[in-house]
């Protein structure tokens, strides 16, 4: 299970990057897109019951998070309302869910270690209850379309991404060549995709590619 999780791992990163390059609502673009979700469930699904049985909590948060995430951007795109309405509301159980265990774990590394111990609890905490809220919000008014349906898919997805590139860079770090654990080197992939987060949802905002990639999406409203 430790080379599946691997071998997802690296084939999320390298699509991840390949589907934010391609031109959007491209063939490219959907084909990386897709290897993205498959490779991302997979590897957040293997990760999250390896640091299950390892009892290790901060991945058991991070995997379980990230899988979320890759499940409900994929859906916020590629599914008919009536099918992401009754998924939408058992992932936002399990967001919240997620919320309410990192606040646990925040809590009580808090005790033991001081605040600057559960900066990763806290904000994944944060997000994840943000992101519940979003749904449950979702789940009440009906399907979101237009910018605000791609902006919730872009953001998600890329922030998935995020905690890939942390966790593949940051957390495995001392597998890395002594030269590249220096000078903060291994930060660089995974600031430059925290980068992507604003700089996407600025260019959805601006809505010039929308039209191409919501046809790509080919969304039905029922």
């Amino acid at each position: 299970m430790v080379w599946l999780h691997i071998l997802m791992g690296t084939l999320g990163l390298v699509s991840g990057w390949v589907a934010i390059g391609a031109g959007k609502g491209r063939t490219l673009h959907t084909t990386a897109g897709q290897v993205f979700v498959g490779s991302m469930l997979i590897m957040a699904a293997t990760g999250t019951i390896m640091a299950t049985l390892e009892s290790n909590t901060r991945s058991i948060v991070g995997g379980a998070f990230t899988f979320y995430l890759v499940a409900t951007a994929y859906l916020a795109v590629k599914s008919r309302w009536s099918m992401q309405r009754d998924l939408l509301a058992g992932m936002a159980m399990l967001a919240a869910s997620i919320a309410g265990y990192a606040a646990m774990l925040g809590i009580t590394a808090a005790e033991m270690d001081g605040l600057s111990s559960v900066a990763f609890e806290l904000l994944i905490g944060v997000i994840a209850l943000a992101s519940a809220l979003s749904d449950f919000r979702l789940v009440m008014s009906g399907a979101s379309a237009g910018r605000t349906r791609i902006a919730r898919h872009a953001w998600r997805m890329l922030t998935a991404l995020v905690l890939a590139s942390a966790a593949f860079f940051l957390g495995q770090a001392d597998e890395f060549p002594q030269a590249l654990q220096h000078f903060g080197i291994l930060s660089l992939p995974v600031m430059l995709s925290v980068l992507t987060i604003p700089y996407w949802l600025y260019r959805i905002r601006q809505g010039r590619w929308i039209a191409n990639a919501s046809k790509a999406a080919k969304v039905r409203p029922s």
